[in-house]
């Protein structure tokens, strides 16, 4: 119950799957070049909370930094990387997927 049977009718296409992959690639892309247009620290906060999936408390003992810092430098950077992709774009939704 709840769950969608495939059938011939409903079946994703290879092609389909290509292009979503392929879009899903070049919005990964696109958010990675934002990142690395962050300042230094907001940059580093954001590869290693969203990246490499730290906890905040993690992320400022590399940074030497509190965690109300680090939270600081996250929401900071979210706020630029929001106000530069366009909507589709926005990593939240990415990382969410």
């Amino acid at each position: 119950t709840g769950h969608l049977e495939v059938t011939p009718q409903n079946e994703p296409t290879l092609q389909a799957v290509q292009e979503q992959s392929l879009v899903r690639h070049e919005r990964k892309k696109d958010l990675l070049a934002e990142v690395h247009q962050l300042n230094p620290q907001q940059r580093r906060a954001v590869l290693l909370r969203y990246f490499e999936k730290m906890p905040v408390r993690e992320i400022g003992e590399v940074l030497d930094c509190s965690e109300g810092q680090v939270k600081s430098l996250l929401f900071r950077g979210l706020e630029v990387l929001r106000q530069r992709l366009p909507r589709q774009d926005r990593w939240n939704q990415e990382f969410e997927a």
